[in-house]
């Protein structure tokens, strides 16, 4: 699995690891920035500030090239009386008309430096990222504030885009790798020994708390033996050495004490700076035990022999102990694949590891027979077709059209067993909403048996009023994007805070039309677009997706809990009946008939213990949370949504399609006078009326 070449190919990439564009573009926003001066934050996700420990302030300025530029950009620090005590300078890889300059000047000069910054913008035109400057206690974070911003991450899938790539035993982080190329390569390589009548043996290792386990000095090690340049270790050292916290609890807060080991959770940065320690791990061990695969720190070790497993599983766990991580002995867990009698049973350090006929690897569960429950994924046909929908997805921009579809005989009859099936069932199961959309769906966007329909089409009878529906509210603004496969959960509910939804284009495999692994249009367009159309539905989705930004990691996971029970397999009360409105529930012909059978647990939906309740991704959910009404489902959202500790608060502006964020008297000021004028129309409305 893993050639000479392919290694070295990769620890090239991870050398560079985009080191100009990540320290540029993503650390000013992953631990040491307070702002970016030039207009919006560039780059990936969230902001946490630290102090540098050099007691510098670092800055990255750009100017375009022509003679005297550098000598008049100096020149406003001197008159500033601002020493410079570093700078360097290169060629803009952003801008080829630009060069790029990065100085530091001492600390005492902070107070100073945004008259400087203001000038540079102003009278030079240039561009300028602070680095290192802890300037506000609570730093706005990054996220998108525009839906033109959704360009940015709609594209960063956790499933199966266009290809499938085994040449490196590292899949997580990785370009063009995702969960699914794991679960595939991994399958591949049971059904080869299936096939061949030999036993395969199998230990899925887990780490506790891998990333906090990260010693420092390590990872300085790891990130200098990888080929990152010596500057660029040290301004990520300035991000991680003294960093300080504090721990709150029920009786009070701690005092501050000093972080010294792990990585800063919730950057963009970790998961490269982890990738390149686990890739410098598995160096030393990957020559004795070159099965190996890994997605993070997810590590499966595989050999032919129950020996060899066994030996090379101690080669881990000394390599990993050495460098400060654990292996978790109650996790870790061993399987055998066409297993004779008598393999026996793994040990480690004496300790039997426990021994599984199945095992949930990433999301999906693989057998010790070799099955995955993943049937397009041998197909070579239908894996080059999801290619074609990966492209598309890839190559849209917000603003653009959204391609149409060709689907071929065999897409359309899946379809038609799924809308067939599925159609008998609605005006028993389905909520009221989506039985009063459905008709207005087959007349006016090809809702057919026979006819799958396009997301363009689909879209615009969302975003749009159609004046011929008469007496219905058809336009809510809501509209598709497609994308190939499964976002994080962060980045989906900020597409919903626009009233975005991602719409994957591909069907499932013809084998099995009656079930999916992962969702696809069926899913899409029979589950959740009806619901869209719902103004009330509507507003309750963008409830969710507002209430996801800016918010820390532990409460994106609460609130994604809170859609997979209500967008996703919620149920609401409806007269003396209770009715689906999910759509997991409205595109499955078995758990549509399930969800309202006396088998599974019902209970209110209350986000604070919704939130909390864990659920399976494969199979019919034990327990179902009833919604009074979408109302009353929206304002426990709301409630539950000031609980999250963010320091501003926002709205959505319709008119412009961005965000506000509510941090200054000036803006409170215009809100009040956008609230004035819509109660003006309200009150002259209720006039005429009466």
């Amino acid at each position: 699995m893993s050639g000479g070449r392919a290694s070295r190919s990769w620890r090239s990439r991870v050398s560079r690891f985009r080191c100009i564009v990540m320290l540029e573009q993503c650390l000013s926003l992953l631990g040491k920035a307070s702002e970016v001066v030039s207009g919006s934050p560039q780059g990936s996700m969230y902001l946490e500030e630290q102090v540098n420990k050099s007691g510098v302030v670092s800055s990255i300025f750009s100017l375009k090239e022509g003679v005297g530029a550098l000598v008049r950009a100096l020149r406003l620090f001197e008159e500033k009386g601002i020493n410079l005590t570093h700078i360097e300078s290169r060629p803009s890889r952003l801008n080829k008309d630009e060069y790029e300059f990065f100085i530091s000047v001492d600390a005492a000069c902070s107070p100073i430096l945004d008259e400087v910054i203001g000038s540079l913008r102003t009278q030079i035109s240039g561009q300028v990222h602070e680095l290192s400057r802890n300037k506000q206690k609570d730093t706005l974070p990054w996220f998108p504030s525009n839906i033109q911003d959704l360009d940015r991450f709609a594209n960063q899938i956790l499933s199966y885009g266009s290809e499938l790539d085994a040449d490196h035993p590292q899949y997580g982080f990785m370009p063009r790798k995702s969960t699914t190329d794991a679960i595939f390569a991994l399958r591949i390589l049971m059904e080869k020994y299936r096939d061949g009548q030999r036993e395969l043996h199998c230990v899925f290792v887990d780490l506790e708390k891998a990333y906090d386990r990260v010693p420092r000095e390590e990872l300085w090690y790891c990130m200098r033996k990888s080929g990152v340049a010596e500057k660029y270790v040290r301004v990520v050292q300035d991000m991680y050495e003294r960093s300080r916290t504090v721990v709150r609890c029920a009786v009070g807060q701690t005092e501050e004490f000093n972080v010294e080991v792990g990585l800063h959770q919730g950057s963009a940065l970790s998961p490269f700076l982890f990738a390149i320690v686990m890739d410098q791990l598995s160096e030393e061990v990957r020559q004795e035990s070159p099965w190996t695969m890994m997605f993070a720190d997810d590590i499966v070790i595989c050999s032919e022999s129950r020996e060899q497993v066994e030996e090379n599983l101690e080669r881990w766990r000394f390599a990993l102990e050495r460098r400060g991580m654990k292996v978790s002995r109650g996790k870790t867990e061993y399987m055998c694949v066409n297993e004779r009698e008598g393999s026996g049973t793994v040990r480690l350090q004496g300790e039997e590891v426990k021994k599984v006929q199945e095992f949930k690897y990433l999301g999906s569960t693989v057998q010790s027979n070799g099955e995955c429950g993943k049937e397009g994924f041998k197909d070579n046909v239908y894996r080059a077709r999801r290619k074609e929908f990966a492209d598309i997805a890839y190559n849209y921009r917000h603003g653009q059209q959204i391609p149409c579809v060709e689907y071929t005989e065999e897409e359309k009859a899946t379809w038609g067993t799924v809308f067939r099936e599925l159609k008998t069932l609605y005006p028993t199961h389905a909520c009221r909403e989506h039985n009063r959309v459905f008709p207005l769906l087959e007349e006016y966007c090809g809702y057919r048996e026979d006819n799958i329909p396009q997301l363009e089409d689909v879209s615009n009878f969302l975003e749009y009023a159609n004046s011929s529906i008469a007496f219905f509210p058809a336009c809510t603004g809501f509209r598709l994007r497609p994308v190939a496969g499964l976002l994080s959960s962060r980045d989906f509910l900020a597409g919903l805070a626009f009233r975005v939804f991602h719409s994957t284009q591909y069907i499932r495999h013809g084998s099995k039309p009656m079930y999916t692994p992962e969702p696809d249009i069926c899913h899409e367009l029979l589950g959740h677009v009806p619901l869209f159309a719902d103004p009330s539905f509507a507003q309750f989705s963008q409830e969710i997706g507002l209430a996801s930004l800016g918010a820390p990691d532990e409460y994106i996971e609460k609130l994604a809990t809170v859609y997979w029970f209500t967008v996703e397999f919620g149920l609401c009360r409806q007269g003396n009946d209770i009715r689906a409105y999910g759509a997991g529930l409205l595109s499955s012909f078995g758990e549509l008939q399930y969800c309202l059978s006396d088998k599974p647990k019902l209970l209110p939906f209350e986000p604070e213990k919704t939130s909390m309740q864990k659920y399976p991704i494969t199979e019919f959910q034990p327990v179902y949370y009833i919604a009074e009404s979408f109302e009353d489902g929206k304002e426990k959202v709301r409630k539950y949504a000031a609980t999250i500790p963010r320091p501003f608060s926002l709205r959505y502006n319709a008119y412009t399609q961005s965000i506000e964020v509510l941090d200054n008297t000036q803006k409170l000021s215009n809100l009040a006078d956008s609230i004035s004028s819509e109660m003006g129309i309200l009150c002259s409305a209720l006039q005429k009326m009466n």
